[in-house]
């Protein structure tokens, strides 16, 4: 659920506040037409629950990396950021619950700069299975510049589709 709360905000933004770090999320449109726009079923609390646990998770959440490309310096630098800087319900509004979010400035920068790959959300969302999801993303992002890749196979499993089992320890 993670991911696909992740995703769909980045997609929310990119569709609806894509100039400004901060944006404003109606959240009971949000989980209904972004996180499952083909369910024929009426959400429930518990799903809408889940989704807000989520959300603090993504919050709560930093990216550590020693090799963030930084644009106004023209080279890779160290780096701890926030993917979202805060949230906070809006409660000025009578009606919908709407949330004020703000990315992280870093991770914000990044998403200005369009250093991250796009990605068919629509896509995405119509294939079922985790694993597929996964191995979708991976696909689509190491082979969008060249036709094939080789890698060892209880590698891949292991450490980018996130299959743990016994079997895949060792080589």
């Amino acid at each position: 659920l993670g991911e696909r709360v992740m995703l769909g905000l980045l997609w929310y933004h990119n569709q609806n506040h894509p100039g400004s770090p901060k944006f404003r999320l109606y959240f009971h449109r949000f989980v209904a037409n972004y996180l499952y726009p083909r369910r024929n079923y009426r959400l429930n609390q518990r799903a809408l629950n889940d989704v807000e646990e989520q959300l603090q998770r993504i919050a709560h959440t930093r990216i550590i990396s020693n090799k963030w490309w930084d644009r106004n310096k023209g080279k890779h630098v160290a780096m701890d950021s926030a993917i979202i800087d805060y949230i906070q319900e809006d409660e000025s509004d009578v009606g919908p619950r709407v949330l004020e979010i703000r990315w992280g400035e870093k991770f914000y920068e990044s998403l200005a700069a369009r250093y991250t790959k796009p990605l068919n959300y629509e896509l995405w969302l119509s294939i079922e299975r985790p694993l597929a999801r996964r191995l979708y993303r991976w696909l689509d992002r190491q082979l969008s510049l060249k036709s094939q890749a080789k890698v060892r196979a209880w590698a891949f499993a292991r450490f980018k589709l996130g299959i743990t089992h016994n079997r895949l320890k060792k080589p």
